[in-house]
């Protein structure tokens, strides 16, 4: 059995998605633009590592009864979104490259998922608490190696299993807004908006060079490759922190009802298989990008942005190929006919 849907997740759900989008359509921009590039840098602080922590908060029956078959599926996505990639590359400037393996574009959250349920599946009888430090010790560690960066996401997948460990030991029930009193829900959504509302300005009007930070809150990047050696695995450290506090901030504000987005957010797969290739159209093969830079010189940025939220709806109607998971079920109830 899986889990049942909460409004709560799938709002959340869909917020992160937009923000996934909506990076990716701001890196168009990010070279004309101190605003793009500051708001891409907000983005990428938090949105990844929320969407880990909930696909672990979510994992636990599909570790606990080894369902295989998600491997698969998100193998399977993963070759997908690799070959989409290369149909975009194409459509956009007409090479047509296939880096299998090689993880630059979004479909290594796809690997990862494979690999983190995996191994999750193994490490599943040991004790919690060791498990975790031995993830956090080596997502620290990973940077200081010079060999992992974007072959086989493996930079990223030590970066961000501990995110998805801490999701998978916990019970989201106990994440729930509403068991507080209505006052103490109040003064936490306070709180956490002031936090999300500071660390917004400070992205877009007090910090100056985000390269080394937005590396950081990436998790490809090795730390020579930001200037650092030994220091970059406190850094990380506090980069954890951080992330913790971000993902408790969205828990906090987020919704627990049903809204007229919540749809959106229980389609974010399908979003997350489409929207590089949809990218790639709109922007490059339509000339979105040129368009919106000439006829809106000053508001660009707020085109953008829009032209995301409508991405992200338009690709929220497409498949999400599930494919592995329909032939489980199908030899499922075959068994239970026979």
């Amino acid at each position: 059995m899986g889990e049942r849907r909460i409004a709560k997740w799938d709002n959340l759900k869909f917020w992160m998605i937009l923000c996934v989008v909506t990076g990716h359509v701001l890196y168009e921009f990010t070279g004309t633009s101190m605003q793009a590039s500051a708001l891409y840098l907000f983005i990428y602080s938090f949105h990844m590592p929320v969407f880990m922590f909930v696909a672990g908060l979510f994992s636990k029956h599909a570790v606990r009864e080894h369902r295989h078959e998600l491997i698969i599926n998100y193998l399977l996505i993963y070759i997908i979104m690799k070959f989409l990639e290369a149909v975009g590359s194409w459509l956009a400037d007409g090479s047509f490259t296939f880096h299998f393996l090689w993880e630059s574009g979004p479909a290594w959250f796809a690997l990862a998922l494979a690999v983190f349920l995996t191994a999750t599946m193994i490490l599943q009888r040991y004790d919690r608490n060791c498990i975790l430090a031995a993830a956090l010790l080596i997502g620290c560690l990973a940077g200081l190696d010079t060999h992992f960066g974007d072959h086989f996401a493996s930079m990223r997948i030590c970066v961000f299993y501990p995110v998805f460990l801490a999701g998978f030991y916990l019970d989201p029930e106990r994440l729930s807004m509403k068991r507080l009193e209505a006052g103490k829900r109040a003064v936490l959504r306070i709180a956490a908006l002031l936090i999300l509302a500071g660390w917004f300005y400070y992205c877009m009007f007090v910090l100056k060079d985000s390269v080394r930070l937005l590396r950081m809150f990436k998790g490809k990047y090795e730390y020579q490759d930001m200037d650092m050696g030994m220091e970059g695995v406190i850094l990380r450290l506090a980069c954890y922190a951080f992330w913790a506090l971000l993902i408790a901030v969205m828990v906090i504000l987020v919704s627990e009802k049903e809204r007229i987005y919540t749809w959106v957010g229980k389609r974010s797969m399908a979003i997350f298989i489409w929207h590089p290739l949809i990218i790639d159209v709109v922007m490059s093969v339509i000339g979105v990008r040129l368009l919106l830079m000439r006829e809106l010189p000053a508001f660009y940025v707020i085109g953008a942005i829009c032209v995301a939220v409508i991405i992200t709806v338009l690709a929220a109607y497409l498949p999400e190929f599930r494919i592995a998971q329909r032939l489980a079920q199908g030899k499922t109830k075959k068994e239970k006919r026979g």
